[in-house]
């Protein structure tokens, strides 16, 4: 009686229709088949042990990424300590630059005012040097007329011892 239902119900089936039971009967059996065949092997049971290792895997990843970034901000951090400590020796040498243009000026007034004082012992200098050629004159003139006149003098007591001794 099974067989013939069947045959009618074949009968008045289209193919289409046809094609859908049994790819939906073929399904039903491959999930059992699979369900089986999981079963047999414990796939089911790695599944979940390898969903397990999968999730700890994602807990590290994300430890590891979360102490990465922590390490990251760390390292901003000290970068800009280091920069903001250059920046402080940058200004720490422009103001010794400062201070050496400074320094560099009073070097350039004390090389002018040693330019001054020897300009000056050159004029004092070349006024001692006139003064010492007016004195020499003068000495020289003096010494003439001391001479001129002690000869004369002597000339004169010779001519008067002579006088008076003759």
């Amino acid at each position: 009686m099974k067989d013939s239902r069947s045959e009618i119900k074949m009968k008045n089936i289209n193919e289409d229709e046809f094609e859908k039971r049994v790819k939906k009967i073929i399904d039903q059996e491959k999930e059992e088949l699979y369900r089986e065949f999981y079963n047999r092997l414990g796939i089911e049971e790695r599944r979940t042990e390898i969903l397990e290792r999968i999730i700890r895997i994602e807990e590290e990843i994300k430890s590891h990424r979360m102490l990465t970034e922590s390490l990251v901000h760390q390292m901003d951090k000290r970068f800009e300590q280091v920069d903001k400590r250059f920046e402080q020796v940058d200004k720490r040498f422009e103001q010794v630059d400062k201070r050496f243009a400074q320094i560099d000026k009073r070097f350039e007034e004390v090389d002018k005012r040693f330019e001054q004082v020897d300009k000056r012992f050159e004029q004092l200098i070349h006024q001692m040097d006139k003064r010492f050629e007016q004195v020499d004159k003068r000495f020289n003139l003096l010494t003439w007329i001391m001479g001129v006149g002690f000869t004369v003098i002597i000339s004169i007591l010779i001519t008067l011892l002579n006088y008076v001794l003759k």
